[in-house]
């Protein structure tokens, strides 16, 4: 059997085999009301490391002039010297600072009916691989996942009402499940050490954003799961979820009305700000939540551009070094993309060759899992199914020192018209033909504001078109009451039964504000 290859959302699109109906739009995205628009449109460039150099003859990996890399990896073989096999289809990862120096990679599996799990790499302090070995195995198709201050990896699983388990990435202690984070297809979770709270997002068309609050910090037993609705106005409201660990339901079905998105995948923060970062796969966005003031932004939306640089972004990661933004690609043109706090967005890493675009079994990779060792000068990402299984790598190279500026969600600016002072009219709601023509329309009107004062009487002829019988005009009046006459200028005889007065007040501000009042004309 020959590859077969899964288009991309961008080929489908461009070769027409998606129908217009059936593409995802932006207002979709995030439920009805909310922004639809990028509020800061990113600068393609080829960003602070210049062009991508020609793809490693080993790996196929292509990185920036100056950068290496190294296959730490491969699915299937032992991890270096060690009698490990490293699992199918690695994919979430994160590092754990020893005292020695050295550190530990852990990296899930994402395989499906229990052949999942967790494994991690032990590394001396200068990178040399000293020994692998598996830390939580028998669950499925485990994908995101995130570190915790404490020293623990927490996995979860990406299935219908599935499990986030708290992991010993030293393999000395068995997996413990945490079901009041909720069950439903767990993608990754952040620990906000400075909030003391917990986000989570969930991999499903009509998927969540979540956060956790703990009763005691540091214990991930107990505690308030709230999912979030993305506001109009740029903010984030919170609803409580009433049993987060009800097995049988997915979190999100027990309330309705909550905004969704269109898979919310990869989940990160700024050490240094505090912002979280998160991707929302099946439109191709990522946005910005500021857990301080409440606001989030939109980054970077695939739709907004002719030739998007990058397609259905996943994964995500912060280098703490740089503060730049690192975003995988799912499947797409097997890329990771920079986002620079200078509003630039270049590619950093893109995987070419037949091992990253095929496999026997029909199935193309994509590039997952990012994050960077405790000194941040090491980033790993696996490309998921390189190969037949997949491969996990280590980019190093000349990073750059951290610019003064710092991606942080801005405000929505919302202009909002002032409500204009009440006209007060004083107006006879009737009044006779003669006395009109002799004597004209008495109109008082009073003013709160310095303000100009315009008036039209308007009427219907004897074959029904509108016609303005009286004007009356006034400029610069103080704050008073003001009495207005207005005479007709032509004959009233021939008049239908009813007068419209309209009046318009301008204020010296410039804001205006209009009434009108119907007059009965009345022959005697």
């Amino acid at each position: 059997m020959g590859f077969i290859r899964r288009l991309s959302r961008r080929e489908l699109v461009r070769d027409g085999t998606l129908a217009a109906g059936a593409l995802v739009l932006p207002e979709a995205a995030f439920g009805t009301g909310a922004p639809a628009h990028v509020s800061r449109s990113p600068t393609i460039t080829d960003g602070p490391y210049g062009p991508l150099g020609d793809p490693d003859p080993l790996t196929g990996v292509r990185v920036p002039q100056g950068f290496r890399v190294r296959e730490i990896a491969r699915s299937r073989s032992l991890v270096g010297l060690t009698g490990y096999f490293w699992p199918d289809r690695p994919d979430g990862s994160g590092c754990f600072r020893r005292s020695d120096g050295s550190w530990i990679f852990v990296a899930n599996s994402e395989v499906a009916n229990g052949g999942g799990g967790v494994s991690a790499i032990h590394f001396s302090k200068d990178g040399a691989i000293l020994s692998a070995y598996r830390i939580c195995g028998g669950t499925s198709t485990n994908c995101g996942g995130g570190t915790t201050p404490w020293g623990t990896w927490l996995t979860g699983e990406e299935i219908s009402r599935g499990r986030v388990l708290e992991c010993d990435p030293n393999g000395e202690k068995e997996p413990v499940p945490r079901p009041a984070l909720g069950r439903f297809a767990h993608e990754y979770i952040l620990v906000h050490a400075q909030q003391q709270r917990l986000y989570l997002t969930e991999d499903e068309k009509g998927g969540g954003f979540y956060r956790f609050t703990p009763n005691t910090w540091g214990d991930l037993s107990a505690g308030l799961l709230e999912i979030a609705t993305l506001q109009p106005d740029g903010k984030i409201s919170w609803t409580e979820i009433p049993d987060p660990s009800a097995s049988n339901v997915n979190t999100r079905e027990q309330l309705a009305g909550v905004s969704n998105m269109n898979r919310p995948e990869g989940l990160c923060i700024d050490p240094v700000s505090g912002v979280v970062f998160f991707a929302e796969s099946g439109a191709g966005r990522v946005i910005a939540y500021d857990p301080v003031s409440g606001v989030y932004e939109l980054l970077y939306a695939e739709d907004d551009f002719n030739d998007p640089i990058l397609t259905e972004t996943d994964n995500v990661a912060v280098s703490q070094l740089t503060g730049d933004l690192f975003i995988c690609e799912d499947s797409g043109t097997f890329d990771i993309c920079i986002l620079t706090p200078e509003g630039e967005m270049a590619k950093f890493v893109n995987l070419s060759g037949v091992q990253h675009e095929g496999s026997p079994i029909g199935d193309i990779s994509e590039t997952t899992g990012p994050s960077f060792d405790p000194s941040g000068t090491r980033f790993y990402f696996s490309s998921q199914r390189a190969g037949i299984a997949g491969a996990t790598y280590e980019v190093t190279g000349p990073w750059r020192e951290r610019p003064d500026a710092t991606i942080r969600p801005k405000p929505l600016e919302i202009k909002t018209q002032p409500q204009p002072q009440e006209v007060k009219l004083s107006v006879p709601s009737a009044i006779r033909r003669r006395r009109l023509k002799e004597r004209g329309l008495p109109v008082k009107v009073t003013l709160d504001t310095s303000s100009s004062v315009a008036l039209e009487l308007r009427a219907r002829n004897a074959k029904g078109r509108r016609v303005v019988i009286a004007k009356a005009a006034a400029d610069g009046l103080r704050p008073r009451r003001v009495r207005f006459v207005l005479k007709p200028r032509r004959g009233v005889r021939n008049l239908k039964r009813r007068l419209t007065l309209v009046v318009t007040v301008t204020e010296a501000v410039g804001r205006s504000a209009s009434t009108k009042r119907r007059i009965s004309l009345r022959d005697r």
